[in-house]
């Protein structure tokens, strides 16, 4: 049977996703990276196939990364007789000692419960665009206890069509889906998306930002902090590298239904 190896990653920003096919061949590595500037500078939310020569530098570190992060979203018949883990476990073995110029980095293995590895993975650094998982984490909880549905329309305020960065394009007059706005999140990373949200969930995005902070500590995420819902830069707005593979955990597991978003490649509103 063929694997896909990674099932997520995220790096600088990137989340990489190969949806599973079948309850036999479920996700099994979050890897959590982040340079100097923190997680998501580098990259664009939901776009696998993007490359930089700082993303190719990185993955050209030991430990034969390389064929993971150059091969994702793909599955790959070459990729299935080998694990991240039994990478690791045979280079460790070895005595070669893996370190990464991140600044921060986390390998997790969701199939035995075991963190590969780790560096600073506690440090709260600017999540940048990946704050935009527990927006969604949020969005499907949600959905999970019936409060909206997919085909729940929201309005756009003034305060969402006006948002810099990465956008939905929305305007004002429009009234997108639920699920045109995971869509819009994830494929597009839309700023403007993650405001109608929170305004659409919680009245506000000040009052979505405090629902995010409380949900955090609830989900055992107790060294991160929201101040919005984009990850727009905010000196308070921090996330940790574990915090962040808890979210991609807890989406994996608790949310399937809807994991297949993060294999979308393109999406207009």
């Amino acid at each position: 049977m063929t694997r896909c190896l990674p099932i997520v990653a995220i790096l600088f920003g990137m989340l990489y996703a190969c949806p599973a096919k079948s309850a036999e061949q479920p996700p099994n590595v979050i890897i959590v990276f982040a340079d100097d500037l923190g997680y998501g500078d580098l990259g664009c939310f939901g776009h696998p196939t993007i490359r930089t020569p700082e993303l190719d530098r990185m993955a050209r570190e030991g430990m034969k990364l390389t064929q993971f992060y150059s091969a994702a979203p793909v599955c790959t018949p070459s990729a299935s007789s080998r694990s991240l883990s039994s990478l690791l476990a045979t280079s460790l073995s070895a005595g070669a000692a893996y370190d990464t110029m991140a600044r921060a980095a986390y390998i997790y293995d969701l199939t035995t419960d075991t963190v590969l590895f780790e560096k600073q993975a506690d440090v709260p650094l600017p999540p940048a665009s990946m704050s935009k998982l527990m927006t969604l984490n949020m969005l499907f909880e949600a959905l999970q206890d019936g409060r909206v549905t997919l085909e729940t329309r929201f309005g756009v305020s003034s305060r969402a069509k006006n948002m810099g960065g990465s956008t939905m394009f929305l305007n004002e007059t429009d009234r997108p889906t639920v699920a045109e706005l995971i869509q819009g999140i994830v494929v597009l990373s839309g700023n403007d998306a993650c405001v109608v949200v929170a305004e659409g969930l919680a009245g506000t995005e000040d009052a979505f930002a405090s629902l995010m902070n409380d949900r955090a500590i609830a989900l055992g995420m107790t060294n991160s902090t929201f101040t919005n819902a984009s990850g727009w830069p905010d000196e308070a707005h921090r996330v940790t590298a574990r915090d962040l593979a808890l979210l991609a955990k807890r989406t994996i597991e608790n949310f399937p239904q809807y994991y297949g978003y993060y294999s979308e490649l393109e999406f207009t509103y």
